[in-house]
């Protein structure tokens, strides 16, 4: 996922193309999805919406992080969906069944880091609606994310050393569960580990 440092500038101009634009933006009677998320972006601009606590995908989704047993890693492996506000986490890379695969960690805050949970939302669909593509959730997971930053982290965003995140839902996840979470987290965006929380840290 490219860093929002990349993206926010183009993801400001789509949506005030698309505010500005006089088509309708629907597409065979369905609202484009990009014009959707900017216009949902313009609203939390003018006033974030309080975070929601959303439901993971359920424990059968591809995306659950399965259990491991094969080797010892700091930390309580989690499902990355499970993670709430102010959780302080790791991510490694683990080999099952001869393959890598992605583990989460959930860390105390205390110790050292890769990253942090800062804010969780939701992607701005109804059930039944299909995956607008990876890349238009992602742009919009980081653009609602960088709104909520610097109340957060008590710092600016374009001077801080952080680096904004998100996990987004897959398409699985958001066409056959209709999953919506996105959960935005930050690490320093000189790839060291962090200690102790981030909120308020003025980083």
């Amino acid at each position: 996922m490219a860093p929002i440092r990349l993206v926010l500038a183009v993801v400001a101009v789509a949506a005030l193309a698309a505010a500005c634009s006089d088509d309708d933006g629907t597409t065979e009677g369905r609202q484009d999805p990009a014009a959707a998320a900017a216009a949902d972006l313009d609203a939390q601009a003018a006033a974030p919406r309080d975070d929601i606590d959303v439901d993971g995908p359920s424990s059968n989704s591809s995306t659950t992080t399965p259990s491991t047993t094969t080797t010892t890693i700091p930390g309580i492996v989690v499902n990355k969906f499970a993670l709430t506000i102010d959780d302080c986490f790791d991510q490694l890379e683990d080999l099952a069944a001869g393959r890598p695969r992605e583990v989460t960690t959930k860390i105390p805050c205390d110790e050292p880091h890769d990253a942090q949970i800062f804010s969780r939302l939701s992607y701005p669909a109804e059930p039944g609606e299909l995956y607008p593509g990876d890349d238009i959730v992602e742009d919009y997971a980081l653009a609602a994310c960088y709104l909520r930053f610097e109340a957060w982290a008590d710092a600016i965003y374009e001077t801080s050393a952080l680096e904004i995140r998100a996990f987004t839902p897959t398409r699985d996840d958001f066409e056959a569960q209709s999953y919506r979470g996105i959960q935005c987290f930050v690490e320093r965006n000189d790839g060291a580990k962090l200690v102790g929380t981030s909120r308020s840290s003025g980083l």
